[in-house]
């Protein structure tokens, strides 16, 4: 059983925005580009977010499909690598967003309180946010691990359950 369409879309939207989210602190952080990366850096943070809310609105009321035939501790990892990527990209998400606001040229839809922001806890907040890209790495690498070893090791059909199905010609 594969998940559904919305859920494969979401999947891949967030990979994409993730991707360009990772590129766009990088430029931002060797002073490449100025403004305009971070403004598409946050632009993308926030449509992450609209995206993240509707996937787990999607996966709370469709679940995920059945299990494959595969063993418990391979299923076990499974589930434990994706609640790690939830809890982070949540964790991710708000920090930076409360780090945003503290920016003067910010692309906020609803910035938070600019003393907040700025304040020690903002602070304290902004450095979680660096932390965090870390943190996401490596659960990331490890999602992309263990899809990688269901594509090409054990040749199951787990992959496929998050790939769009192939049109017929």
């Amino acid at each position: 059983m594969k998940y559904s369409h919305a859920q494969i879309t979401y999947h891949w939207i967030s990979f994409c925005l993730i991707l360009l989210m990772a590129a766009t602190g990088v430029a931002y952080g060797q002073d490449w580009g100025g403004d305009r990366v971070i403004n598409v850096h946050q632009i993308a943070g926030q449509i992450l977010i609209a995206v993240t809310l509707a996937r787990l609105g999607t996966r709370i009321l469709r679940r995920t499909p059945a299990q494959y035939r595969t063993r418990t501790w391979d299923q076990r990892g499974a589930q434990m690598v994706h609640a790690m990527l939830y809890l982070i990209i949540i964790i991710y998400l708000i920090s930076g967003y409360v780090s945003a606001s503290a920016l003067i040229n910010n692309v906020l839809v609803i910035p938070v309180d600019l003393r907040f922001a700025r304040s020690d806890t903002g602070e304290a907040i902004l450095d979680i946010h660096y932390l965090m890209k870390w943190v996401l790495l490596a659960a990331a690498s490890l999602h992309i691990a263990g899809a990688l070893r269901h594509l090409v090791w054990t040749k199951d059909d787990v992959f496929s359950r998050i790939t769009f199905p192939k049109r017929k010609t």
